[in-house]
C-alpha cells in the first residue's frame, strides 16, 4: 500500500463526500470505421492497465484517508463490454454510460465499451476517472493503447519501452520533494510563505453575476455554452501576447479578469488554472494524475488599459508559475480557509487554456481502422464557472485557426440564458480590447447594439417627445370639482365631503394663505392630523403657488421645528392646539379653526408644472432631515396616462400610509384627480385592524401597502383584501410566501410590486404578479411606468447587460427637483441622463438591480452589504430561507455585534410554535454556514416605523457570549464526541460549542473523526454531516439518529 498524491486525495474525498457523483468521469468517445478486432482490442487494454499501475489501483479507506493499492495485472483487466445495435441507442447508452460513478474504495478507474452500429461501424467508449489521468495523458494513453493493439492484432506482446517509474514512485517522491513545512529550508515552507503572502487579504468569494445565491452546497450539473472566435482574432491575441514577452494564456486570463471587473466582480479578480505538474522528463509518457492547481490573482483597479493590464497578469504569471510545486490540497492546509461546501478555497472561478501543440496525438489509432476520437466535455460544473478556451489549428498549415471556447456554469446558481448572454458579452468585449489594446478596460462595450436597443426600450427610452405639460395638481382637482361638484371626494370617519365641498373650503384657505404673502418660491408646512382640513390645507397651498410640506403631529417638536426651520419660511398651517408645538419667534400662523366659511377667489393663475408642490422629509445621513423638492410634474406624470393601476370615478382608494410618505401621494391624488373617492384612515399611521376594517366598511377597491404591512395583513387580517380590486405592495423586497397567499385566496385580484424613492416620486417601476411569479425565489420589480425611465448601469455608468447587477438609475418626468438647501447633495445624485434629452437628468438611487426576462429585480443595496467572518452577506437572502420556516409568519434578519468587530446574523420571528434552535438546525441544513443566524429570536411583533418599514431600533437587545459559551456536554453523546475531537484535533479543551474547522480541522481530519465515530459510538455518519454540524452540540443530534454502523472486525494482533 501506498500513499496517495495530494491531488489524488482531493479526489477521493471529493468522491467520498458525494460518491453519486461523475463530475470527475473523463469520457474517451472514439468513432471506429473499419474491421476491428474485438479480441485485439479486448487484449490492449490489457496491456495498456499493465503497462500504467494507476489504472489498476484502488484506493480503499484506511482509518483518516485513502492509499493506493495497485491491483495485479492479471486481475484488473478491464471488461470490454460489446453489443450490437442502433446508432441513437448507441448514443443514449454512452452517455448513460459516462454518467456511471465510481467508487474509488471499490472500483478500478477504467471502463470500456464498444457498440456495433453498422457493417464495420463500431462506437467505442472508454471511461477513465480523473484521479488516474489528466489532460496531458491522452497522448501517451492513446499511443500506448494504440501500440498494443497492433502488435495483438498480428498475435504479439506489445514491445515498448519499458517506463522508468510508476505513478506511486511519483507520489512518494513528491512528499519527498518538498519536505515538511516546519523545515524552514524545505521547498513546502518557502512556497507556502510565498503563497501565504499572495493570498493575504483575499476575500473568501467572488461576486460573481449569478441569478441565485450560493446553496449550502454546491452541486455539480452545469450549464455548458459554446463559442467559436475566428482564426483572425486568434491570430491578433498571440501578436498581442508576442509583443508583450509573454503567452496567449496570460493574454486571455487578463481578459477574463478584466471581464469579471466589468460585471461587478470588484477589482481583486483570482482565477484557478491548472498547470501540468510533470516537470520531470520521466513523467512524460506516464499516464496520470499530475495536474495542479494555481491561483492567479490579478488586480484590475486603477483603470488600466488592457496593455498594462496584461503587464500585470504577466508578473502574476511569473511569480505563480515559479511556485508550482506545492500541491493546491497541501496550500489549503497550511493556509486553513474557511470550509465551505458551496465554495472552492480561494477561487471560484477555473480558466483553462488547451493549447495547439497539446492536440498534436490525442487520437487513437487502431491498425486497419479509420478513428476519431474526442475526449468529451459533459455538463458538470466543477465550480461556479469553469472557463475552457481551446487552440484550433490549420491542419495543412498548422498556422493558429480560431478559439473554441466552452464555458460551463453551474446551474444551481446560473440560468441557461443568462450563461448565453454573459459568454456573447465576453467575446464582445475580448474583440473590443484585442482591437484597442491601449484603451482603458472600461471604454469596452459589453454590449452589442441590439441589447444596447432593447435595453434602453425596457427601461422606457421610447424617442417620443415627452409632453409640454401634463398639468398641475391645484389644476386638475378643480377640473375635478367643476365636472363633479357632487360627487363624493373624501371620507373622513363618519363624515363624507363632496368635491364641491372640498374645493369651496380648499379656495377659502388659499385667499387666507394669499393675503398672508403665501406664493410661488415658497414652502408652507401643514401642522395637523388626517383629516379633511389636512386635504383643503394642502391644496390651497397648492392653489397660491407655493409649495406644502406635511408635519406629522406624531412627530417630536424639535423634529418638527427643525423641518419648518429647512423651509425658510414663516408661514405655518395648523390648528390652535397645536400651534404650541411648532411656533417659535417670527412664525406667523394661519389656524384652519378660526377663518370664514367662505371667501374664495374665483380665478387664479396657471403656472408650469415644473414648480414645485410639495417637499418631502426623509432621514438623512448625516442625521438631519433630508428634503426632496417635489415638482407638479414629477407628481402628476406618476399618475397620469398609467397603465400600472386603475383611476377613475367608481374607485375607492384608502389613504393611510403615513401623511410624510410619497405613497401618501398616490392614496391622495390617485383618487382626487379622477374623481375618484378617498377614504381618510383615523390616526397617523397605517393600523392593520383600522386598515382591514376601513377596506370592509367602504368598500375600497385600492390599498397601497409596504411590504412589511402587505405581510402582516396577509396573515393576520386576510379578510381585508376580499373586496379589493387592486393592491400594490412595495417600499421593501416583497415576501414571495404572502403574495401567494393572497393570491391564492383571490386570484382575481391585481396584485402590483412597486419600486421607486421619494426622488423618483414613489411607483417609478411597476410588476403585475403572475402566477408564475408565486414560484419564484423574487419577485420582480417590473418596467418603468409611463414617463418614467430606469436603467441599471456600472460605476462609469454605462449599461450592464442582461442579467449582470448594477446600480439602478432612475429619470423622466418622475424626477425632484433635488434637495431642499442641499446643492451639493443635490450634484452628487441628480446627473447628466446620457441616454435622455439634452439637460435631462437621472437620480443615483443606490439600489442594485438587474434586468432578466426584460424586467428589473431588486438585488440589495450598494451600502447595505456585510461581512462576517470575511464572507459577504445579503441578510434578505437569510431571511428568505428564514420566512420559510415552519411557524414563521414574519422575519427580519439584521446584523448585530457578539463583540467589537465580531458581527453575526440575527433573525427576528413573529409566529406560533418556534423553536429557534430547531429553525438554526433547519436554516445549517439548507445554508451555508456563514449565512446561519448566531441567534433567532421569537417577538410577538416585527416594531415599525410610521412608514411601515422595519424598525431597527425597536428590536430587542441580543445578549450573546464568545463564539464559544464553554457549555459543558449535556449527555453521553456530546461527552464522548468532545473526547473525539480532542483526539482528533490534537486540542487540550473542547466545548460543545467550538467549531472542528475553527479548531484547525480540515476535510482529511474530518474523515478521520468520522472513523473514530464509528468505533467508539456504532454509528455511520458522513463528511457532509460534519460540515453541516461541525459543533459538539450541532453534531451530537445527527450522530444520535445514524444509523448503526456495519459491524467492523476487532482489531487484534494476527501475526
Amino acid at each position: 500500500m501506498v500513499a496517495m498524491s495530494y491531488g489524488q486525495q482531493r479526489l477521493w474525498m471529493i468522491n467520498r463526500l458525494d460518491p453519486a457523483s461523475d463530475a470527475y468521469n473523463v469520457p474517451f468517445r472514439i468513432e471506429i470505421d473499419g474491421p476491428l478486432d474485438l479480441a485485439a482490442l479486448q487484449s490492449s487494454l490489457g496491456d495498456l492497465v499493465a503497462r500504467h499501475e494507476v489504472l489498476r489501483t484502488r484506493y480503499p479507506c484506511n482509518d483518516d484517508t485513502g492509499e493506493q493499492v495497485i491491483v495485479p495485472a492479471a486481475a484488473a483487466v478491464p471488461r470490454l463490454v460489446y453489443e450490437q445495435t442502433t446508432p441513437e441507442q448507441a448514443e443514449e447508452a454512452l452517455v448513460a454510460t459516462c454518467r456511471e460513478p465510481f467508487d474509488l474504495t471499490t472500483d478500478l478507474p477504467v471502463r470500456a465499451r464498444v457498440w456495433r452500429t453498422g457493417v464495420d461501424r463500431f462506437l467505442f467508449l472508454l471511461v477513465i476517472h480523473h484521479i488516474a489521468t489528466d489532460g496531458v495523458s491522452t497522448g501517451p494513453l492513446c499511443r500506448d493503447l494504440g501500440a498494443a493493439y497492433a502488435a495483438r492484432r498480428k498475435g504479439a506482446a506489445p514491445d515498448l519501452p519499458p517506463l522508468p517509474i510508476q505513478y506511486a514512485d511519483f507520489a512518494l517522491w513528491q512528499r519527498e520533494l518538498l519536505g515538511s513545512e516546519d523545515d524552514p529550508g524545505s521547498l513546502a515552507h518557502r512556497q507556502i510563505g510565498y503563497w501565504r503572502d499572495r493570498l493575504r487579504g483575499l476575500e473568501p468569494q467572488l461576486s460573481l453575476p449569478t441569478d441565485r445565491a450560493l446553496p449550502n452546497r454546491l452541486g455539480t450539473q452545469g450549464v455548458l455554452v459554446v463559442r467559436t472566435l475566428p482564426a483572425g482574432l486568434h491570430q491578433r491575441l498571440i501578436a498581442i501576447a508576442r509583443g508583450h514577452g509573454t503567452t496567449l494564456f496570460t493574454v486571455l486570463q487578463s481578459a477574463i479578469a478584466a471581464f469579471l471587473t466589468r460585471t461587478g466582480s470588484g477589482t481583486d479578480i483570482p482565477l484557478g488554472s491548472p498547470v501540468a505538474g510533470r516537470g520531470e522528463s520521466d513523467l512524460d509518457d506516464l499516464v496520470g494524475f499530475f495536474v495542479n492547481s494555481l491561483v492567479f490573482r490579478i488586480d484590475t483597479g486603477g483603470d488600466p488599459s488592457f496593455d498594462a493590464l496584461i503587464d500585470r497578469a504577466h508578473q502574476v504569471t511569473v511569480g505563480a508559475l515559479s511556485h508550482q510545486d506545492l500541491p493546491f490540497e497541501r496550500l489549503v492546509d497550511a493556509l486553513n480557509p474557511r470550509r465551505s461546501l458551496a465554495l472552492h478555497p480561494f477561487f471560484q472561478v477555473m480558466f483553462t487554456l488547451q493549447s495547439a501543440v497539446e492536440h498534436g496525438d490525442e487520437n487513437l489509432t487502431l491498425d486497419g481502422c479509420v478513428t476519431s476520437t474526442e475526449v468529451l466535455t459533459t455538463d458538470n460544473a466543477k465550480f461556479a464557472l469553469s472557463i475552457g478556451i481551446a487552440e484550433e489549428v490549420d491542419p495543412a498549415t498548422g498556422t493558429p485557426a480560431g478559439l473554441t471556447l466552452r464555458w460551463s456554469f453551474n446551474a444551481d446558481v446560473f440560468d441557461a440564458d443568462t450563461a448565453d448572454t454573459l459568454l456573447d458579452s465576453f467575446t464582445l468585449f475580448l474583440r473590443q480590447v484585442v482591437a484597442h489594446p491601449g484603451r482603458s478596460i472600461w471604454q469596452a462595450s459589453l454590449i452589442g447594439t441590439d441589447t444596447m436597443a432593447a435595453l434602453l426600450a425596457a427601461g422606457g427610452v421610447t424617442g417620443h417627445a415627452r409632453p409640454t405639460s401634463l398639468g398641475t395638481l391645484d389644476e386638475l382637482f378643480w377640473q375635478q370639482a367643476r365636472r363633479r361638484p357632487r360627487a363624493t371626494a373624501l371620507v373622513d370617519g363618519d363624515r363624507t365631503v363632496m368635491y364641491g365641498e372640498l374645493a369651496e373650503r380648499a379656495g377659502t384657505l388659499a385667499t387666507a394663505l394669499r393675503t398672508a404673502g403665501a406664493g410661488p418660491g415658497q414652502v408652507v408646512p401643514i401642522l395637523l392630523e388626517r383629516g379633511t382640513d389636512m386635504v383643503a390645507s394642502l391644496l390651497a397651498v397648492l392653489r397660491t403657488g407655493a409649495a406644502y410640506t406635511l408635519l406629522d403631529p406624531d412627530y417630536p417638536n424639535e423634529r418638527l421645528r427643525s423641518i419648518r426651520a429647512r423651509c425658510g419660511g414663516t408661514l405655518v398651517v395648523t390648528r390652535g392646539d397645536l400651534v404650541a408645538r411648532i411656533a417659535t419667534a417670527g412664525v406667523r400662523v394661519l389656524l384652519t379653526d378660526d377663518l370664514p366659511a367662505a371667501g374664495a377667489a374665483d380665478t387664479w393663475p396657471s403656472r408650469p408644472d415644473a414648480m414645485p408642490a410639495c417637499v418631502l422629509f426623509t432621514s438623512g445621513s448625516t442625521g438631519e432631515p433630508k428634503g426632496v423638492l417635489v415638482p407638479h410634474r414629477a407628481m402628476v406624470a406618476t399618475l397620469r396616462e398609467q397603465s400600472y393601476a386603475r383611476f377613475g370615478p367608481g374607485e375607492v382608494f384608502l389613504q393611510c400610509s403615513p401623511v410624510s410618505w410619497d405613497g401618501f401621494s398616490l392614496e391622495l391624488f390617485g383618487a382626487l384627480l379622477f374623481g375618484g373617492l378617498c377614504v381618510l384612515q383615523p390616526g397617523q399611521r397605517p393600523e392593520p385592524a383600522r386598515v382591514a376594517a376601513a377596506a370592509a366598511r367602504h368598500g375600497v377597491t385600492m390599498l397601497q401597502l409596504s411590504a412589511s404591512l402587505f405581510n402582516f395583513l396577509a396573515d393576520e387580517h386576510p379578510e381585508t383584501f376580499d373586496g379589493l380590486t387592486q393592491v400594490f405592495t412595495g417600499g421593501e423586497a416583497a415576501s414571495v410566501r404572502h403574495v401567494r397567499a393572497v393570491a391564492r385566496q383571490r386570484p382575481d385580484l391585481r396584485i402590483g410590486n412597486g419600486y421607486g424613492p421619494a426622488e423618483s416620486m414613489g411607483f417609478t417601476t411597476c410588476h403585475q404578479i403572475s402566477p408564475e411569479d408565486l414560484d419564484a425565489g423574487t419577485i420582480p420589480i417590473g418596467r418603468p411606468v409611463a414617463h418614467k425611465r430606469a436603467y441599471v448601469l456600472d460605476a462609469r455608468l454605462q449599461p450592464v447587460p442582461p442579467g449582470v447587477v448594477g446600480e439602478i438609475y432612475l429619470a423622466g418626468d418622475g424626477l425632484a427637483t433635488g434637495y431642499l438647501g442641499d446643492a451639493p447633495g443635490t450634484a452628487i445624485r441628480f446627473v447628466a441622463d446620457p441616454f435622455g434629452a439634452p439637460g435631462d437628468r437621472m437620480y443615483r438611487t443606490g439600489d442594485l438591480g438587474r434586468w432578466h426576462g426584460g424586467v428589473l429585480t431588486y438585488r440589495g443595496r450598494s451600502d447595505d452589504q456585510v461581512k462576517i467572518r470575511g464572507f459577504r452577506v445579503e441578510p434578505n437572502e437569510v431571511n428568505a430561507a428564514v420566512a420559510a420556516q415552519p411557524g414563521v409568519q414574519q422575519s427580519a434578519v439584521v446584523v448585530a455585534e457578539r463583540t467589537p468587530g465580531d458581527r453575526m446574523l440575527v433573525a427576528y420571528v413573529v409566529g406560533t410554535g418556534i423553536a429557534p434552535a430547531a429553525v438554526r438546525q433547519a436554516l445549517a441544513a439548507q445554508l451555508p454556514e456563514h449565512l446561519v443566524p448566531g441567534a433567532v429570536v421569537v417577538v410577538p411583533a416585527l416594531p415599525r416605523t410610521a412608514t411601515g418599514k422595519l424598525d431597527l431600533a425597536a428590536l430587542p437587545a441580543v445578549v450573546t457570549g464568545s463564539p464559544s459559551t464553554g457549555r459543558e456536554p449535556r449527555d453521553d453523546i456530546e461527552r464522548r464526541l468532545c473526547h473525539l475531537y480532542r483526539d482528533v484535533l490534537g486540542v487540550e479543551q473542547v466545548d460543545i460549542d467550538d467549531n472542528f474547522f475553527e479548531l484547525g480541522g480540515h476535510s482529511l481530519l474530518a474523515a478521520r473523526l468520522i472513523n473514530r465515530i464509528r468505533a467508539a459510538l456504532g454509528r455511520d455518519v458522513d463528511l457532509a454531516t460534519v460540515f453541516a454540524h461541525p459543533t459538539v452540540a450541532g453534531l451530537g443530534p445527527a450522530v444520535a439518529s445514524a444509523p448503526g454502523a456495519a459491524q467492523r472486525p476487532r482489531l487484534r494482533r494476527m501475526t
